[in-house]
């Protein structure tokens, strides 16, 4: 009677009705004290049947909660074991890019000196192309000096023949 309560309280109202209709006569008197026995025992009995249900249900949701913990723990070993896996081959990945990322500075360095070089080299070329440039303007002002010379010269030289041909003039001149 009592494990048929304890698996399914929706049988105390009908237990109680059933004491209710016994406590009318004729059989009222007989099963008074009974029911009064009976009753408060119900009464445990449904409390307990719902503490029971509410144990039940919260022993539910911390199985399941305990289960999902369970997974996640389980896939966070996985991504662990994996993550440990992989850590040896990310190091020697960023071992080997520091490795590149240090020829390229190095070759950004070379690259900057031969720029200060090249930067160096065209300043002097500048510097010769000046004084070349210089030097010609120089030549061409001598080239016209020594041309105006040149010709101050065939001029000279002209009043020099001209001057010849007087003297020659004048000493035939004296010598008659």
């Amino acid at each position: 009677f009592f494990q048929a309560i304890e698996q399914d309280a929706s049988i105390i109202p009908e237990i109680k009705e059933l004491l209710r209709k016994l406590n009318k006569p004729p059989f009222g008197s007989k099963f008074q004290e009974f029911s009064q026995i009976l009753e408060p025992l119900m009464e445990d009995i449904n409390l307990s049947f719902h503490q029971k249900k509410t144990d039940q249900s919260r022993l539910e949701d911390q199985t399941l909660l305990c289960n999902q913990l369970m997974a996640e723990i389980t896939k966070f070993q996985e991504k662990f074991v994996t993550f440990r896996q992989e850590t040896p081959d990310a190091k020697q990945k960023v071992e080997e890019l520091k490795s590149v990322i240090a020829k390229h500075e190095e070759e950004i360095r070379l690259l900057k000196l031969q720029i200060a070089n090249v930067l160096e080299k065209e300043d002097l070329v500048q510097k010769e192309a000046s004084f070349v440039h210089q030097k010609i303007k120089e030549s061409q002002t001598f080239q016209q000096e020594i041309a105006t010379l040149v010709d101050n010269g065939k001029v000279l030289d002209e009043k020099l023949a001209e001057f010849k041909g007087k003297l020659n003039k004048l000493k035939s001149e004296f010598v008659i």
